[in-house]
């Protein structure tokens, strides 16, 4: 879309209690983790912007570790985790209101691809937002426009859950032949199951 604005907000926020640690930085390949690699997959597809919102134990673990970024990311932390993942895309998206797109990505979908992002992008047309489907089941990231932005950081209540408030809105879907894009890894059995398809 030319001269349209679209950057991200990577979402790193959670406690990561059935991980036992930070999911940002596990490996996704060796030396890179899942930031890195994601922060990568964005920069390379051109995103203006790139926020990650973290907890303040997330901004320790980045500010002690080199993590290798091609490009400017900007770190933003949710001090009141606890008040749950609407509270953190909240927080992340106050840094984002001038942008006219603004892809949701969490940090434990780490399969990403150009190709998926250029493909979303290209099919959002008219609706309010969109995003892919393997199958018929909804994967990730999403994209959503300029006015959803707004109606998310106006919204009054933290405890709102994003599929359900996104219901408000018109949306679309594109299917995309990739199983990677239902990938969620929340516990150390997922991540050993993961990194077994991939290596």
């Amino acid at each position: 879309m030319k001269n349209k604005t679209t950057s991200v907000l990577l979402l790193a926020a959670g406690f990561s209690e059935r991980m036992g640690q930070e999911k940002f930085a596990l490996e996704f390949t060796p030396g890179v983790s899942f930031l890195e690699h994601i922060v990568h997959q964005y920069h390379q597809f051109g995103c203006g912007k790139i926020v990650v919102v973290v907890n303040p134990r997330g901004e320790k673990i980045i500010k002690q570790n080199l993590f290798q970024f091609p490009g400017k990311v900007e770190v933003v932390v949710n001090a009141y985790p606890e008040r749950g993942r609407f509270a953190s895309v909240k927080t992340g998206l106050m840094s984002l209101q001038n942008e006219d797109f603004v892809f949701l990505q969490n940090i434990d979908n780490p399969d990403i691809s150009v190709d998926w992002l250029t493909a979303l992008l290209d099919h959002v047309g008219n609706t309010d937002y969109t995003y892919p489907v393997f199958r018929g089941k909804g994967g990730h990231p999403v994209l959503i426009r300029k006015m959803i932005v707004h109606e998310i950081i106006n919204e009054k209540a933290d405890d709102m859950i994003l599929k359900v408030f996104l219901n408000r809105f018109i949306k679309s879907t594109i299917e995309i032949n990739d199983f990677g894009m239902l990938t969620n890894i929340n516990t150390l059995k997922d991540y050993q199951n993961w990194r077994m398809r991939r290596f």
